[in-house]
């Protein structure tokens, strides 16, 4: 049901997770980017699956994610990031800065999760700028041109050794009109 996009299937899955083990909630939530995938393809209809998944979601599924997600590592850990995305609220962004830093996908999820709740401009997430590699610096920057927030951790990445970094924070930079930042 997964491969063909049959929204039906959302259901029954996100309400398995209730009462699943860590171990299921890592199969279902591949099943449920496999409906995901499907209906970008123009396989499934175009109901848009988050919405079906938080509508059907137990208040403590988000939580039961992020837990599976804290012990799942490589393929299996990008369908539980997309899941987190599609369970994210308010609280959730401590849930994403550990996606920080990780693999370039889980990264990409951190960084889609932390814009979803315009959440780029929390001191957590400014911390792993600043403190981050060159390599998390080069995908966290252009997401956070102009979060007005962030100009003194954007500042602290003309430092970097890497020079694409350099520009990519002399970009981030303009975009939120902190050009007198940049030297």
């Amino acid at each position: 049901l997964g491969k063909i996009g049959d929204l039906s299937a959302v259901q029954p899955l996100v309400r398995s997770l209730a009462t699943a083990p860590d171990a299921l909630v890592r199969v279902v939530a591949e099943s449920l980017a496999a409906i995901q995938d499907a209906v970008n393809q123009g396989v499934g209809p175009l109901t848009s699956l988050s919405r079906v998944v938080r509508e059907h979601a137990s208040p403590t599924l988000r939580a039961k994610v992020a837990r599976a997600l804290s012990s799942s590592h490589g393929a299996e850990a990008v369908p539980l990031g997309r899941l987190l995305i599609w369970l994210a609220e308010a609280e959730s962004v401590e849930d994403f800065i550990p996606l920080l830093g990780a693999s370039d996908e889980m990264t990409r999820l951190g960084i889609e999760g932390l814009a979803n709740l315009s959440a780029l401009g929390d001191q957590r997430v400014l911390a792993a700028l600043e403190a981050g590699s060159s390599e998390l610096r080069a995908q966290l920057l252009p997401a956070l041109g102009g979060v007005a927030s962030a100009s003194s951790a954007i500042v602290e990445c003309l430092r970097d050794a890497q020079a694409s970094v350099r520009t990519l924070a002399c970009h981030a930079l303009a975009r939120g009109n902190a050009i007198a930042a940049v030297p």
